[in-house]
């Protein structure tokens, strides 16, 4: 004779994914009610049984009013307390709709020496706008997607200086196409956003990019040359110094919380401390140095100061 299943199983259904596991736990991919899932009448209650499965993904879909559910191999517990493998199968899927339902089931255990059993999932589905829904599980936040933006919305050069304007979150498969609307005064170059400031005024500096679905989004960036008299400046803006030098370029008119960054044009004649603008004259020859300041509010502003390092004069008697 075949033994018997003897429990009632009751389950109560949401919707969301939920971490509670009342009764029963995951293990080899299967679903186990443990013993002490049992009530004092001998029946056994699982909360949420259908949100997680092996692997942490829910196997429940919902876009009401048809819901589609799959557990493989749901495990439970028999009457002699030993494990009984099987498969969980549903005879009225289609007349599931929001409100409280009773889902026929049928299990199927892998074992012929267990019967297989039959009864009804006791369960309510809610709207995923209802408020019920919202009161008891957490709602996962959409995804957001990302959206390609600037580095620089604004930048400030003085003459003869370079400012690269690189482009955030960029998206795969994109064109992207840099214009200047005044050439005299910044020019870009068309394919990688570098500008060059030429002379002393404004321009816009735009980059259009091209989807690949053809849809296109367009970005500027405002370019002043020059600058007013309470802009940053450097403390010195030509130096002429020996091999061996060392000298300390300062910014006055520092704006709070700048990043300020220094570099050299030419390594091999004078360097440049990145962080505080000490400069070290190694060899003679011509380079500039640059300080590009990054404001708070995504600003940027490039000095520069122009080096001659020369051998001292000889004294002749």
């Amino acid at each position: 004779m075949k033994k018997l299943i003897a429990f009632l199983l009751i389950a109560t259904m949401c919707m969301i994914p939920t971490t509670a596991y009342a009764g029963w736990i995951i293990e080899d991919g299967k679903i186990v009610l443990t013993p002490d899932s049992y009530t004092e009448d001998g029946k056994i209650k699982v909360y949420n049984l259908f949100d997680r499965v092996a692997g942490g993904q829910p196997k429940l879909s919902m876009e009401l009013p048809k819901i589609d559910i799959s557990i493989p191999d749901l495990t439970f517990i028999g009457a002699d307390d030993k494990k009984v493998e099987g498969d969980l199968t549903y005879t009225n899927l289609d007349k599931i709709e929001p409100g409280f339902f009773k889902l026929q089931y049928v299990f199927t255990p892998n074992d012929d020496k267990y019967e297989t059993i039959s009864g009804f999932l006791e369960y309510e589905v809610f709207p995923e706008d209802s408020e019920e829904s919202k009161g008891k599980m957490p709602v996962p936040e959409p995804d957001v997607p990302t959206v390609p933006s600037l580095t620089a919305s604004i930048v400030s050069l003085e003459t003869r200086t370079f400012y690269d304007i690189n482009l955030n979150d960029k998206v795969s498969g994109c064109k992207y196409k840099w214009t200047s609307s005044n050439p005299d005064i910044a020019k870009v170059n068309v394919k990688n956003g570098l500008v060059t400031a030429v002379s002393e005024g404004t321009a816009t500096i735009t980059c259009v990019i091209t989807y690949p679905d053809e849809t296109k989004q367009t970005l500027i960036s405002e370019v002043t040359v020059g600058y007013d008299d309470n802009a940053p400046e450097l403390t010195d803006t030509v130096l002429d110094l020996n091999p061996g030098d060392e000298y300390d370029i300062n910014v006055e008119n520092k704006i709070a919380k700048s990043k300020y960054r220094w570099a050299s044009s030419d390594r091999s004649i004078v360097t440049v401390n990145s962080a505080n603008g000490i400069v070290k004259a190694k060899a003679t020859g011509e380079a500039y140095i640059t300080c590009t300041i990054t404001t708070p509010e995504n600003q940027v502003i490039v000095l520069r100061c122009d080096i001659n390092v020369s051998e001292p004069a000889k004294i002749t008697e």
